[in-house]
This record gives C-alpha cells, structure tokens and sequence, in this order.
C-alpha cells in the first residue's frame, strides 16, 4: 500500500500538521493508519463511557477520566472564548455530580499517562509501534490537548 498524497495549499495543513504534531512520516502508509486510529479514538471511543448519572461518583476509572478529557476538548471548541474555570464549571453542570475544582483535579489526571491508562496504552503503542521517544510522545499528545483550546 502506499500512502495517500497530502494536498498541496491550506486544504492540506491540518493533515500535516497533525502528522507533525505525532512525530509521524505522512510518506510512510503505516503512519496514516495510526494517525488514523488515533483521531478515530478521540472521536469515536469504544472505551469512553456515557456521562454518570446523579448521584455521585464512587471512582474515577480510566473509562471515566478519558471521557472526562474528551468532554473538556468539545467543550473547549465549542466556547473558545470561555475561562478555563468556566470551562470546568460548565463541565460539572454536564455532569450534574461534581463540582468544577474536582472537574479541574480529574483533568490533571487525564492528561497524565500515569493516572489514566487509556492514554498510557496509547503512548505505549505509539512509543513500541514506531521507535519514538516517550517523552516527545507525551509532550505532542499535550500539545493536542492545548490545542483543542483555539479551535
């Protein structure tokens, strides 16, 4: 199989820029498949679990903090202009059972692959997969996550 071309012009940046964010070669098939099943997860995660209901939260398993950090990103591009504070305050409304400085709390352990290990698997992967540095992995998945506060 070889790989797709990326067009040239600004139609073709987001791809690009994608591929660089993940230290990936758009030259090389196996690279769009991965950065393929990485965006897949993010929009359609066959982990991530439906909002709790009311009531209150016994855990926070890796289900729950990996929604948590999907919900924070859709959250992020659809008031673009909001507080990171207002951002966990409308998050904790969409949840109904926690408050935003538990909301604000969660995050910080979503975004780190030692407290949630979907994003740990997927380091891992990415880290096996393709001979990359772990820590440029991390940094790059973090740069995601900030950037999803300008769109």
């Amino acid at each position: 199989m070889t790989a797709p071309k990326i067009p040239d012009g600004p139609e073709g940046q987001p791809v690009r820029f994608a591929f660089a964010q993940f230290g990936l070669d758009p030259r090389q098939s196996k690279h769009w498949i991965e950065l393929v099943r990485i965006l897949a997860l993010d929009h359609f995660p066959a982990e991530a679990s439906p909002p709790p209901r009311k009531g209150g939260r016994k855990r926070w398993d890796d289900r729950a903090v990996w929604h948590l950090l999907q919900v924070y990103c859709q959250f992020c591009a659809i008031w673009p202009d909001d507080s990171k504070e207002e951002i966990y305050k409308r998050i904790a409304k969409h949840y109904g059972d926690v408050d935003w400085k538990t909301v604000k709390r969660k995050l910080m352990d979503a975004k780190n692959p030692n407290r949630n290990g979907i994003l740990k698997r997927t380091v891992d992967g990415l880290v096996t997969e393709f001979n990359l540095d772990r820590r440029t992995v991390i940094d790059r998945l973090t740069g995601v996550v900030r950037i999803a506060r300008r769109f």
